[in-house]
């Protein structure tokens, strides 16, 4: 009797595993699975600048182009200085992950070199063959 029970025990445990390992879509976080990708990029400080030290938040959209504009969540989306002319610093939020809406963050903070001179940073969104960039302005002053 103690080994008809264990065994059902065994049976139910084994069941329950299978229902769930089934879950998911069965692509792992982070594989971009797609014909054609967009990334924008976005600082949202316009033409103002920002000061040495200032920080700002980038937006990177990630959409899937292969079904009218879906967006991609889940995916991760590594930050990078095209041109970094103040020493400035970018760090992903998140770890850079899409989120349900295809938005991944970083933050964004000016250097301090070449005070009193206005100059540009160039930082680009990427994934797998895509991606997206945005200049923003250092601006002078002492």
């Amino acid at each position: 009797m103690k080994r008809r029970k264990s065994l059902m025990i065994i049976f139910i445990l084994l069941w329950g595993l299978f229902f769930i390992s089934g879950c998911g879509d069965g692509i792992p976080e982070g594989t971009l699975n797609t014909t054609g990708a967009t990334v924008a990029l976005d600082a949202g400080t316009g033409n103002s600048g920002l000061a040495a030290g200032m920080s700002c938040i980038l937006t990177a959209t990630l959409m899937d182009k292969s079904k009218t504009s879906v967006p991609l969540s889940g995916q991760v989306i590594t930050f990078a200085f095209l041109s970094n002319e103040s020493g400035a610093t970018v760090t992903a939020m998140n770890g850079g992950v899409t989120d349900s809406v295809g938005k991944a963050y970083a933050v964004y903070t000016a250097g301090t070199l070449k005070t009193g001179l206005t100059i540009q940073d160039i930082v680009q969104a990427h994934i797998a063959g895509y991606s997206g960039q945005v200049v923003i302005l250092r601006t002078g002053g002492k």
